[in-house]
């Protein structure tokens, strides 16, 4: 009896970058708080409540990514390779419009963000301006998670 089948392999190639990711993330936060934590506990608060955003903005990339990844996949698995252009062009086009609306949201809910964590004014000063710059960077971010998404498809 075999250990692996051939099924179980290819769970394992899909789920291991996507868990790598995830812990990229984390990664990513820690290093962010390792180097600003030498400008201040005011200016670590900001950052720490602004990661939290963060991974809502995740999610959404997330989304696009899978979405996009599946539908590329599918024409390019009945070699219909016209198609995977159409839709990887599309989905490329979608992830653009969707950060530059979520950047806009970005930028309307970060106060909320700061305000809903009982932040002080000052955290919440240097926060919102950190959460909006992040957020309105988006379409860029989106853009890179399509186009990975279209050479994983």
């Amino acid at each position: 009896m075999r250990l692996w089948t051939d099924l179980d392999r290819r769970i394992i190639a899909l789920a291991v970058p996507a868990a790598g990711s995830a812990v990229l993330q984390l990664i990513h936060g820690a290093v962010d708080m390792f180097w600003v934590k030498e400008l201040g506990e005011t200016e670590l608060a900001a950052l720490a409540i602004g990661t939290l955003s963060l991974w809502m903005y995740a999610s959404i990339g997330a989304l696009v990514g899978t979405g996009l990844t599946a539908l590329v996949a599918r024409y390019v698995g009945v070699g219909r390779l016209d198609g995977a252009a159409y839709v990887g062009a599309q989905g490329l086009r979608w992830s653009v419009a969707i950060g530059i609306v979520t950047a806009f949201i970005g930028y309307a809910i970060a106060p909320g963000i700061y305000q809903a964590s009982n932040a002080t004014p000052a955290v919440a000063a240097a926060g919102v301006l950190y959460t909006r710059i992040i957020w309105g960077g988006g379409s860029l971010i989106l853009l890179q998670v399509g186009a990975d998404a279209v050479f994983r498809g």
